[in-house]
């Protein structure tokens, strides 16, 4: 491509399209130069940004996919397509894209790798930010990204024997974090949270998110020998509680404000709350002989949603089959199909972990949440995990709340990655006089690696 920007749009345009490549790598011309000097992959040497685009299945999948891909692709004014003939010119490409770090030690001798991730969709505007500020530092970048999972790697090259160079490197690096995390994105992807991105940790998160942590990791390691001086911040706050007294018996808050002062009252005054979203499941919940109900049901805004990134979050009073509908009008699904569609909320759902009996590719609610808001029982609201599909920056804490029943709070809001649906499905039923014989043709057939996406017996 001519430009970073095109093909980050490119990028976007490629998931938008509901087409999921097996990878989407992105360089930009220094990353590719350094490259291309130590392969000789045969990158274009006009090109100001490339990227390596890998797919997978049959061959007439594949075939089809090359299509579509390069159709979108040609929207945004390639340079040059180049598909590899065989396996060796495959492996060339990437080794080009694996070399790039180590080649770049021709441009200086030290490097500091950002990790980042963003919404796909602001891929675009959060690269262009990210060269006003090398200008800035008067800093080399070189930006290499998983770009169809929105993970920016922004290389810094520096020589840390001049003066001043390292911390100028370790401030830009910390500059562009905070774009990510203004564009809606994390602090990392993919290396966690160490001693230069621990400070940043609250820009994403609050005093009482951290508290969260800190708690469940005294839990384990309450000498604190563990990993000691990262992820935490060096000053942190403890949480905070405040009183009130006023006692209801049904609650239907309509705002993120009035769910938190209800539960707080009720808490403080040592009261027997029971969460419901579409009570489909009381059936379940402890037989108190009094308790008060706090309904979600008018909790059911979605905040955001974008179809190109292939997220979308909502607040936890939401039905089912709203979300469903959301969805679908944009080709896309949960990968499950959730009982009880009509009443169920998704917050329920989400609270008792259940996925349904018909999973697509066998994908659960749990691998589908990335982030998940919700509150202690004092009111305080904490979140855990965020709105892209590549995350770990802290604690997934949100694992916790699926399948809890609320044992650690009401659920605000949650985020979901969601899926393209598939052109074409069909279902076929096979019957057989034993058991003895289903076990065999499935022992026989499975490792050929159909694309069967649910095989139920």
């Amino acid at each position: 491509f001519s430009s970073i920007q095109d093909a980050a749009n490119a990028t976007t345009a490629i998931i938008g399209a509901g087409i999921i490549p097996a990878a989407i790598e992105m360089m930009d011309k220094t990353a590719s130069d350094a490259a291309e000097e130590g392969t000789n992959a045969g990158i274009p040497k006009n090109s100001d940004t490339v990227l390596l685009i890998e797919i997978e299945g049959f061959k007439s999948d594949i075939n089809d996919q090359e299509k579509l891909i390069s159709d979108v692709i040609y929207e945004f004014n390639p340079i040059d397509i180049k598909i590899a003939k065989n396996d060796k010119e495959r492996d060339l490409f990437w080794k080009a894209r694996k070399g790039v770090l180590g080649a770049l030690g021709r441009i200086a001798p030290n490097y500091f790798l950002v990790d980042g991730t963003v919404p796909r969709t602001k891929l675009s505007s959060v690269l262009s930010e990210v060269s006003i500020l090398a200008k800035k530092y008067n800093l080399i970048v070189a930006n290499v990204l998983h770009a169809g999972d929105g993970n920016l790697h922004p290389c810094i090259i520096f020589d840390q024997q001049i003066p001043g160079n390292t911390e100028k490197a370790l401030k830009l690096g910390g500059d562009i974090l905070k774009v990510c995390v203004e564009n809606g994105g994390v602090l990392s992807g993919e290396h966690g949270i160490g001693y230069e991105k621990r400070d940043y940790m609250p820009l994403l998160f609050s005093e009482t998110d951290l508290n969260n942590m800190k708690m469940l990791k005294n839990i384990f390691d309450p000498e604190g020998l563990f990993n000691p001086g990262k992820i935490f911040p060096v000053e942190w706050v403890k949480l905070k509680i405040t009183n009130d007294h006023k006692i209801i018996n049904n609650h239907y808050p309509d705002s993120k404000k009035e769910f938190s002062k209800i539960v707080n009252e009720l808490y403080q005054n040592k009261q027997k709350m029971i969460i419901l979203g579409g009570a489909t499941k009381t059936q379940y919940e402890n037989p108190y002989s009094s308790v008060h109900n706090v309904f979600t049901s008018e909790l059911n805004k979605v905040i955001d949603y974008n179809p190109s990134d292939l997220t979308v979050t909502v607040e936890s009073g939401i039905k089912v089959e709203s979300l469903m509908n959301l969805l679908s009008e944009n080709n896309q699904y949960l990968g499950y199909i959730l009982p009880n569609k009509k009443l169920s909320s998704i917050g329920g759902s989400t609270a008792y972990g259940y996925s349904g009996n018909y999973r697509f590719n066998d994908i659960h609610i749990r691998d589908s949440i990335i982030g998940i808001e919700a509150m202690n029982y004092n009111g305080d609201f904490m979140k855990s995990g965020g709105q892209v599909v590549k995350n770990v920056s802290g604690y997934d804490l949100h694992k916790l709340y699926i399948g809890t029943q609320g044992t650690f709070g009401p659920i605000y809001s949650i985020s979901f990655k969601v899926y393209p649906k598939p052109n074409y499905q069909t279902q076929v039923i096979v019957g057989f006089d034993n058991y003895k014989d289903v076990l065999n043709i499935t022992k026989k057939y499975l490792p050929l690696n159909w694309n069967i996406p649910r095989l139920a017996i």
